[in-house]
């Protein structure tokens, strides 16, 4: 037999999506690793890509990183990883992305995973389970997908995810607080990014957070119905807008019961992180970890010398035990 794998595409047209606030397409391509001499029922491995992430970009050729093509061909041909299809999400937004969750402010991206994604792939190629995995913001879309879903995702693996929001987020406020000052606004910042033909320079950071408080905290009378989490004279926090972010953080929705009963049913899930990673994960990992212990959550917890970037190899571990649980 020849192990191969090669990218099938599956067009989904979405109905959640329609007339979402920045007018994202609402037909999407679900990007399916898949092997070229097994059409039988598999277990499907979905990938979520970070902020600013897409499809192509995961998929694409690294002549000094291995894309997740490349490192899933090598594997496969070398027998390293168990047959199955990894199906690729396109989430992608105005702003960079939507955290995979329903917001008035960005559109209905968990429903639109759970409910027209799974289901559309599902009748498209013979699943036999499903597990989900991503790194950053995908990272954090792992974990609130495996919760939320247990039923449906029977796995997860979460590479430096989004957590311990005051030690991730809040060093990035000041940036955008310049950046409102100096565009005279939400408004006048977006316009400015939008026309802008240098969306990953300058505009980078403060646009990251603003797509955060429009995953956050969508607010439908404030401007591009995203409400700040701290004042944009003083950059003094907003109580209640930083509670509805803390609501959103790993850390903090860990300690509810149900989170822990819908984990706890997972037949795998990984955790890890780089010690050096530059948004501070790893402190949040950590404290991410020690709730799990307390309530006897199992899980798999890696340390590893690295920063946020360049942790691709990570995947050669953890897709192999993804697959191995849901098929087992």
């Amino acid at each position: 037999m020849t192990h191969t794998m090669s990218v099938k595409l599956l067009q989904v047209t979405s109905r959640v999506l329609a007339g979402n606030p920045w007018g994202d397409p609402t037909a999407r391509t679900l990007h399916v690793i898949a092997p070229d001499t097994n059409d039988g029922p598999l277990p499907m491995i979905w990938w979520l890509p970070g902020y600013s992430g897409y499809p192509e970009a995961a998929l694409a050729h690294d002549p000094w990183n291995e894309g997740l093509l490349q490192r899933v061909r090598r594997l496969f041909a070398l027998g390293a990883l168990p047959p199955c299809r990894i199906a690729v999400v396109d989430a992608f937004t105005a702003l960079g992305g939507a955290q995979y969750l329903d917001s008035t402010a960005t559109g209905a991206y968990e429903t639109h995973v759970v409910e027209e994604l799974v289901p559309a792939a599902a009748g498209a190629f013979p699943t036999t389970a499903h597990a989900i995995a991503g790194k950053s913001s995908g990272g954090f879309g792992a974990l609130w997908l495996s919760w939320r879903h247990p039923q449906v995702f029977r796995a997860a693996a979460c590479h430096s995810g989004d957590m311990a929001f005051d030690l991730t987020y809040q060093p990035h406020f000041p940036a955008l607080g310049a950046a409102l000052q100096k565009y005279g606004g939400v408004e006048g910042l977006v316009q400015a990014f939008l026309e802008s033909r240098d969306k990953r320079g300058s505009f980078f950071d403060p646009i990251c957070t603003l797509c955060m408080a429009a995953c956050y905290s969508p607010g439908v009378s404030e401007p591009r119905g995203i409400r700040l989490p701290f004042d944009p004279h003083t950059l003094a926090l907003r109580d209640d807008v930083w509670a509805r972010w803390r609501s959103f953080d790993p850390v903090v929705y860990s300690r509810r019961p149900e989170v822990q009963a819908g984990w706890k049913a997972l037949k795998l899930f990984w955790l890890d992180c780089g010690l050096q990673d530059q948004y501070g994960l790893g402190w949040g990992l950590r404290q991410l970890v020690s709730v799990l212990r307390e309530a006897g959550v199992p899980h798999v917890h890696e340390e590893f010398e690295g920063t946020h970037s360049g942790t691709g190899w990570r995947y050669e571990l953890s897709l192999p035990a993804l697959v191995r649980a849901v098929a087992a």
